[in-house]
């Protein structure tokens, strides 16, 4: 649908499948998929090592934290170094090909740099879009070493935990990219990144986002922020978010600063949106 950079240029690998962990014993899909009454909110989802608390977090919150997923020293002196090249040479391959000026994501003018490649999807690319002032999501080689790795793609903090999350059921990867958030980038409107299943009733999830920070995160650098048990209700958005909200159903929005090595695992169907960038480095997200 979209234009690729060049023939140089390494797109995404046909979607993976992922072994799933034992299946554990867990309550019935039908009181899963249930709504709880009001008022009877769960904790907070932070993190826990226990692979069914962070997946009981997840279903009846939207989303869990995982600690310890990956060393920080591997995301530190691998990972993120891997993505920040992969970042410099999509905009490079644009520019060798003719599609920008430039060939940094930043190009100097009279009244000082602006972006390289313009805002949205219509004007980007299968491997990299600015999907907001400062914000990028590419494809570009993460098909490749290190993002390939089985450290990653066959973990076993993270498998544990899906495979409950998704009652033991065969489950795939669809997508790998990286979200950067640059200096100055601004905040997103609440959006999810999927519907629902069923027009009438709350199912089970179908897909989700992990999350795999390549920095620590911290208020300034714009985590993600979630509004817990939304995905119970954006089925008909304006009806039951308005219905919710006067009940007193719904916590506060949260925004984890989730550490390198952590991760952030959320319902595709929960209201979320990155945080602006107010920090003085980048902020770089592995998402599967």
């Amino acid at each position: 649908r979209y234009p690729t950079i060049g023939s140089d240029l390494q797109t995404m690998s046909s979607p993976t499948v992922l072994p799933p962990a034992p299946p554990a014993k867990t309550s019935s899909p039908a009181a899963a998929a249930s709504v709880p009454q009001a008022k009877q909110h769960s904790p907070p989802a932070s993190a826990s090592t226990n692979p069914q608390t962070s997946a009981d977090n997840f279903l009846s919150q939207g989303y869990c934290v995982l600690e310890d997923v990956l060393p920080p020293s591997y995301v530190t002196s691998t990972l993120r170094p891997a993505a920040e090249a992969s970042f410099a040479a999509a905009f490079s391959a644009m520019s060798k090909n003719g599609w920008t000026a430039s060939s940094s994501h930043l190009s100097p003018h009279p009244r000082g740099s602006r972006h390289t490649l313009a805002l949205g999807a219509r004007n980007g690319f299968t491997e990299i879009v600015r999907r907001s002032s400062g914000r990028y999501e590419y494809r570009y080689a993460t098909s490749d070493p290190p993002f390939s790795s089985p450290q990653i793609l066959l973990n076993g903090t993270l498998l544990p935990v899906l495979s409950r999350i998704f009652k033991g059921e065969p489950y795939e990867l669809i997508g790998r990219s990286v979200v950067l958030s640059t200096p100055g980038s601004t905040n997103q409107a609440w959006h999810v990144d999927g519907g629902h299943l069923s027009p009438t009733q709350h199912l089970p999830p179908h897909c989700l986002n992990v999350f795999l920070p390549l920095v620590d995160l911290t208020p300034s650098l714009g985590p993600t922020s979630i509004r817990p048990r939304t995905h119970l209700y954006t089925r008909d958005l304006a009806k039951q978010m308005l219905g919710a909200i006067c009940r007193k159903e719904l916590p506060p929005s949260v925004a984890p600063c989730v550490k390198a090595g952590g991760a952030l695992l959320f319902d595709y169907r929960v209201l979320h949106r990155g945080l602006g960038n107010t920090g003085l480095g980048d902020r770089p997200v592995l998402v599967l």
